[in-house]
């Protein structure tokens, strides 16, 4: 838990950092990160598939107005794939999931009207999630007993 430490007269920003760095202030732990893996193939190198959670097959669109505005065509598909994968991520974080296999991205339909500044792009995305399970993570004893 990351706590907030206020800066009163009383207390200097100097004196704030002595007791940090002397272990006297808040503590912060850090915390393994978790990630989402995406991949095309049919496994994850290096991990086991412990659980199959489905499957998902999204559609999404996006229009905008103003695409000299938000770094041109490139811009535009760049940051709509972006807010994709991470849509997809979200999903199968939902599920349970840490991983995302046999992903595909089967369509990706680009109008671009220069003329008016606008621009639409409609991506087919989906995939199987699933539950992986790295070795490192596989407590010793676990291990021996396969």
């Amino acid at each position: 838990m990351l706590s907030i430490c206020r800066i009163n007269s009383v207390h200097s920003f100097a004196t704030l950092s002595k007791e940090f760095s002397r272990g006297l202030g808040p503590q912060y732990i850090p915390r393994p990160k978790f990630v989402v893996e995406i991949t095309p193939l049919a496994y994850i190198p290096g991990a086991r598939i412990e659980k199959y959670l489905g499957n998902l097959n999204f559609f999404f669109i996006r229009e905008t107005t103003s695409i000299r505005e938000n770094g041109g065509l490139s811009g535009f598909v760049h940051n709509f794939v972006a807010e994709v994968l991470a849509i997809v991520r979200a999903h199968v974080a939902a599920l349970g999931g840490n991983a995302m296999v046999s992903y595909f991205m089967t369509e990706l339909a680009l109008l671009h009207n220069p003329h008016k500044n606008q621009g639409q792009c409609l991506i087919n995305v989906g995939g199987d999630v699933v539950l992986i399970v790295h070795p490192s993570s596989i407590p010793d004893d676990a291990q021996m007993g396969s």
